[in-house]
């Protein structure tokens, strides 16, 4: 229970007189984790009202934390605290009315390891005065009934004297002993302590251990003068308590009596200081701690809580209980107390290997794990101290196995939800491990680096599932075995989607190849075949390059049949687009040879011009130039095969025009010198007339005058038929001409 310890009411009354237990808060007390298992040593401090019950429990506290009980050493332990301090802990008062209602314990229990290495649970109970003018005799009963049977220890609190009215009151518990005893000769309570406060009568009996001890033994002296039934009251008694004891204390001072006294020690008499100290020393010693038990059982904290409500259960008819109930009550207590620490023991045995926060396992190993369980149950239940008869004890037992059985259902069932979210996770690990690869891009592998991957990722997940999973040597893992199953399908997925993903690639690849030859066939002018091999080369292997840079992995294996097929592809691709460039080609020829040829038929066409050789050629030479660029821009004659072609074919064409140009200039030559004849034949024929003006001597004197005028004319005639530029320097046809004349002159002119 958290928070500050204090005192807890567990015994309320109701409205209608009667009692009820607080379970609740009984539970917070018993059931802590570090409680709950260990046996229980209940000190009970029961007896008449105002008798300082309470009081004397305070002092107890501060005992059993005091660092003497604690095995503490030091010079200055103090094991009833400090002399000024007040006292706290169970609520008490002085006066004459009562403080305490029903029944109260502690909420922190104090664990104390005993000698022989084991630990209790010590717990402290307060409990309402007995004999007051607000309660009933059965209800006084009840309580002390209650306090007597819960209790390891009960300390019976009295004033001044033991006497014989409290010995008949513990008559009921007498009874219910013989009942309890079922034949086996076991004491149904433990220790029991009549401690006997203001004792004054220390000359006849000390105070203390010794004293009290002697004052019981007087008590319960069997002498002639007692009655038969007194006799049998102490009977009675003695053989109902395994031990009985007592213990005198002093008066502990007239500062009690003060209202203002909080009880401090410093206000206390020593003497009864002295023998308060022999008491606690002596209840708590490790060889007085000694666990409740019930019908020789061993009575653990969490089980007090279940003999507390049947006990109360009891009581709560108006009738005083029964020999009989009494025995059903333990009988029923012993039973359920077997049976549940049978339960216990399985549900230990199968939550400690399935429970809810176990690994999940194997469906054989929970299987057989249950069956084991269910057998170390039985051999529990079957060992454990029970009463009732043997169809009881073989009801009881049947009745558990068959609780048990249920509960594999339940276990394999929370079983089959964990492995189903072991599955769930070991594939959310195969997923991570294959995106660690492709990140946010999309899968792109060499099918062996996908072998790989997948290969890694599964051993990840498989380690994954292994480090969440129980292991047993001797049953198969079937839900690994499907796993891995499961694992290898996966292989199939990721081709799939791999091989998906790769033809995108392959596709883009082959589209941006193809887009960028695809360019060069858009230009104005043809691309000639070598360079459309390379660049058909250079944009094949950036497509490849490209594609293979999608690739999650590096590779570079000499098998690669993605890679072949976008070759395949590019390569057929390529193929389509060099018929279209060669077609292109062949147009940008013939276009290029037409453009050569219309342009140099120009020069002949309305006219008859002529050029000297050198203006031919030039006019060629520009010509064929444009035709060239034309065909081929970017690429030199000696580097375009198809450009030489071109040019030899054009070339050749020349030579046609230059045969028509040299006809044209024998025609030329032929015209002008036949001007030059024409011209001397009319300067150098006689006339009539000139006989009469000038003597035919004088005339023929003029020849070679008349020759360069003439040639003068014939020269001038040859220039009109030419075209082109004027120059003569090297004009062989011009030379020609020259010649031709002069010959003529000096044949048929000269004298």
């Amino acid at each position: 229970m958290s928070g500050t310890p204090r005192e807890i009411q567990l015994l309320k009354y109701k409205d209608d007189g009667s009692f009820d237990l607080d379970v609740v808060a009984l539970q917070s007390v018993l059931n802590r984790d570090d409680v709950k298992d260990l046996p229980v040593v209940l000190f009970s401090v029961a007896g008449p009202f105002r008798t300082g019950k309470s009081f004397l429990l305070n002092y107890f506290l501060r005992y059993l934390h005091s660092p003497v009980f604690k095995g503490e050493k030091g010079d200055n332990a103090k094991p009833l605290g400090e002399d000024s301090e007040p006292l706290g802990g169970f609520t008490w008062r002085g006066g004459s009315e009562r403080n305490t209602v029903g029944l109260l314990i502690w909420s922190e229990p104090i664990i104390k390891t005993l000698e022989n290495g084991d630990k209790v649970a010590v717990l402290l109970m307060d409990t309402q005065g007995l004999f007051d003018s607000k309660t009933t005799m059965r209800d006084c009963s009840i309580i002390f009934a209650l306090s007597t049977l819960l209790s390891s220890v009960q300390v019976y609190n009295l004033k001044e004297n033991l006497q014989e009215n409290h010995l008949q009151f513990l008559q009921l518990f007498t009874q219910y002993a013989k009942a309890a005893d079922n034949g086996e000769e076991l004491k149904s309570f433990q220790n029991l302590l009549f401690l006997i406060r203001d004792w004054s009568y220390y000359d006849t009996h000390p105070y203390g251990s010794k004293g009290g001890d002697s004052l019981v033994a007087k008590r319960f002296e069997v002498t002639k003068d007692l009655s038969t039934d007194m006799v049998e009251l102490r009977a009675q008694i003695t053989s109902s308590f395994q031990k009985i004891s007592g213990f005198l204390l002093p008066h502990p001072g007239f500062n009690v009596l003060k209202p203002q006294f909080d009880g401090r020690l410093s206000d206390l008499e020593e003497n009864f200081k002295t023998y308060l100290l022999e008491l606690v020393t002596l209840l708590f010693s490790p060889s007085n701690l000694v666990p409740k038990k019930i019908n020789g059982q061993t009575i653990r904290a969490k089980e007090l809580s279940t003999h507390f409500n049947v006990f109360l259960e009891l009581f709560k008819s108006n009738e005083t209980p029964t020999i009989s109930s009494m025995t059903k009550a333990i009988t029923d207590i012993s039973l359920q107390t077997a049976v549940n620490d049978a339960r216990e023991l399985y549900e230990n045995t199968v939550n400690s290997k399935f429970g809810v926060d176990q690994l999940s396992a194997p469906t054989e190993a929970i299987r057989f794990s249950h069956s084991q369980a269910i057998e170390a149950a039985k051999a529990l239940y079957n060992s454990k101290k029970k009463m009732g008869s043997a169809d009881e004890l073989v009801a009881r037992l049947d009745n558990l196995v068959k609780e048990l059985d249920e509960i594999l259902p339940q276990t394999l069932l929370m079983n089959e939800t964990k492995v189903r979210k072991l599955n769930s996770e070991a594939q959310k690990i195969y997923a991570d491990e294959v995106k660690k690869v492709h990140g946010e891009n999309l899968l792109c592998l060499h099918p062996t680096d996908l072998e790989s991957v997948h290969n890694e990722a599964v051993e990840k997940t498989i380690e994954f599932f292994d480090s969440r999973r129980q292991k047993f040597a001797d049953f198969e893992d079937q839900a690994r075995v499907v796993l891995i199953e499961n694992l290898k399908k996966k292989l199939t997925d990721l081709n799939h989607e791999n091989e998906g993903n790769t033809r995108i690639f392959i596709s883009e690849a082959v589209l941006t190849y193809s887009k960028a030859m695809e360019t060069l066939l858009s230009k104005e002018y043809a691309v000639e075949d070598d360079e459309f091999l390379l660049k058909h080369q250079k944009f094949s292997k950036d497509a490849t390059d490209d594609f293979v840079s999608k690739r999650n992995r590096a590779s570079d294996y000499e098998e690669d049949e993605f890679k072949q097929t976008l070759i395949k592809k590019i390569s057929d691709k390529f193929i389509l687009l060099e018929k279209i460039n060669k077609q292109h080609n062949r147009e940008a020829f013939k276009a290029a040879y037409s453009m050569y040829e219309d342009s140099m038929n120009e020069l002949w066409s309305g006219n008859s011009c002529c050029y000297s050789k050198g203006d031919l050629k030039g006019i060629h030479k520009r010509k064929k130039d444009i035709a060239l660029f034309y065909f081929h821009p970017h690429k030199s004659v000696n580097d375009d095969f198809q450009k030489q072609l071109l040019s030899g074919k054009i070339d050749s064409l020349y030579k046609d025009h230059v045969e028509t140009n040299d006809l044209r200039n024998r025609r030329a030559e032929r015209n002008a010198l036949n001007e030059y004849q024409r011209r001397m034949d009319d300067l150098i024929s006689p006339k009539p007339m000139w006989a009469l003006i000038v003597p035919w001597i004088i005339t023929l004197a003029k020849r070679r005058s008349y020759h360069e005028d003439c040639k003068y004319y014939a020269i001038r005639y040859f220039r009109n038929e030419r075209c082109g530029s004027s120059k003569y320097d090297e004009d062989s046809y011009y030379d020609d001409l020259i010649w031709s004349i002069n010959r003529s002159y000096d044949t048929n002119y000269a004298l």
